[in-house]
């Protein structure tokens, strides 16, 4: 089955932040199966706007999409995404990322590179944590000495946002999901699909044991000839990024012995599964059905 989900950032033209829970209601309505909110940018706590959505939704997942492991330490990440779990009857979903460089120079913080590393020991140290056991871990980048989570509990699954091959590995690996990273076109996705299927072999788990989320923009009838240009042109880059890297994933490949089915063969495989698109470039999108739905606030229009 396929679902689809959005992102609820309330960016300026959004309006006053008590309207998210109302923004948040429609977009269930409108069977939209999982609402993201970024921790990317100074704007408003993701886990303040979510708690607001968990109040007025039912069944819709609602997911941090993404977050880092560096601005802040990914216990008090943990315990945020419990606390929204525990509001939400365990609706939450936890999005880790590498985070963009921008982000990290006006925090002042360094990124280690390649950030590997960081996004490994962030789920190691989450696992247990997030299922109520204590915590007693010292890593290259980040640590925890016997902490543990003090209120009641359930588990949050845990994703990993990637577009590079490590992290794509890294979230067959050890993740609960995966969000794959604006990779629009078929190459991209059958790259991005078989840098999972990688991970998922050296874990010996299966595609069963993992969520696929591909976010990509979407251009509708609402959207000028302009912006469906500007995608045609994404999906374009896209096959020429992925082409070269398909051979390193072949390569990776022949040295873990087993085969892994090839890219159009695991496309067909997911037929069936919960592949969830998150249309990134919406806004003209929901206003207009918003404004169907007899919402007199809207998004203005942006540039």
């Amino acid at each position: 089955m396929v679902r689809y989900g959005t992102q609820l950032s309330l960016d300026p033209g959004w309006g006053e932040i008590h309207k998210a829970g109302g923004y948040a209601s429609t977009l269930e309505g409108l069977g939209y199966g999982c609402i993201w909110c970024p921790d990317e940018r100074f704007g408003r706590s993701p886990y303040a706007l979510l708690s607001i959505a968990a109040l007025h939704t039912e069944t819709a997942q609602l997911g941090v999409s993404v977050t880092n492991p560096y601005t802040r330490h990914p216990l008090i990440t943990g315990a945020a995404a419990a606390t929204l779990n525990e509001l939400s009857a365990g609706r939450a979903v936890l999005g880790l990322g590498a985070g963009a460089s921008t982000l990290f120079e006006r925090h002042g913080v360094e990124r280690p590179s390649p950030p590997l590393t960081a996004m490994c020991e962030a789920v190691q140290m989450l696992r247990p944590f997030l299922r109520g056991e204590k915590v007693d871990y010292k890593g290259a980048v980040r640590g925890a000495g016997s902490l543990y989570i003090d209120f009641e509990y359930r588990p949050v699954p845990i994703y990993i946002a990637a577009r590079g091959p490590r992290l794509l590995r890294l979230a067959g690996e050890v993740a609960d999901g995966v969000i794959i990273g604006s990779l629009a076109s078929e190459q991209g996705l059958g790259y991005a699909l078989e840098n999972i299927a990688v991970g998922l072999e050296r874990s010996g788990r299966s595609r069963r044991d993992i969520e696929v989320h591909q976010r990509r923009p979407r251009a509708g009838e609402e959207h000028s000839e302009a912006a469906r240009g500007i995608l045609n042109v994404e999906q374009q880059k896209d096959h020429r990024q992925t082409r070269g890297r398909r051979d390193k994933v072949e390569a990776d490949r022949a040295g873990h012995g087993s085969g892994v089915q090839p890219w159009s063969t695991r496309i067909q495989g997911l037929r069936g599964r919960r592949v969830h698109v998150e249309p990134g470039d919406y806004r003209r999108v929901v206003r207009h059905r918003l404004r169907g739905h007899g919402c007199t606030q809207s998004p203005r229009d942006h540039p």
